[in-house]
């Protein structure tokens, strides 16, 4: 289960970079702004989704299931941090390192990185929500699964009047 929310967190994300690298084409912030609040809505749904479909079967919520996409995103995020004294310049300062924390990231920190009223304004609290979203939303959908799966087994015809 772990593996797999790790593998739809990796395709999820290419499949982000690829949707951004058409919808940014045009930097007309209006454009850019509507653009990247739906490309963040549809995150959200995709996360959500891909939760619902993993984690098919399982009757109770096990909080490391989902937890992996996180603990290494704040681990990468720590260890960026650390290596480049706070610094968030990863294209020319000694922040290079935060480079490959982006990379993981990118499904979230690209559209909120492109939207003009927050460009250069992403500070280490907002970098660090975007490692943990992910997960926050695999385990949203798993807990939809787990809900629509028990409350169906509780369920008998015998409760609806006929």
């Amino acid at each position: 289960m772990k593996l797999k929310s790790l593998l739809s967190h990796l395709v999820i994300s290419l499949l982000s970079l690829w949707v951004l690298g058409y919808g940014y084409l045009d930097y007309n912030s209006l454009w850019s702004t509507i653009y990247a609040i739906i490309h963040i809505l549809i995150l959200f749904a995709a996360y959500s989704y891909s939760g619902y479909v993993i984690f098919r079967g399982e009757n109770k919520m096990k909080l490391w299931n989902y937890a992996l996409i996180a603990i290494i995103g704040c681990s990468l995020w720590l260890i960026c941090i650390v290596d480049s004294g706070g610094d968030l310049d990863w294209k020319n300062g000694p922040g290079g390192i935060w480079l490959f924390y982006h990379l993981y990231t990118i499904g979230f920190n690209l559209p909120f990185s492109l939207l003009p009223q927050l460009n250069n304004t992403l500070n280490l609290i907002l970098l660090l929500l975007f490692s943990i979203l992910p997960s926050f939303f695999l385990m949203l959908g798993g807990y939809f699964r787990i809900r629509n799966e028990t409350h169906s087994r509780n369920v008998n015809l015998t409760d609806f009047p006929s």
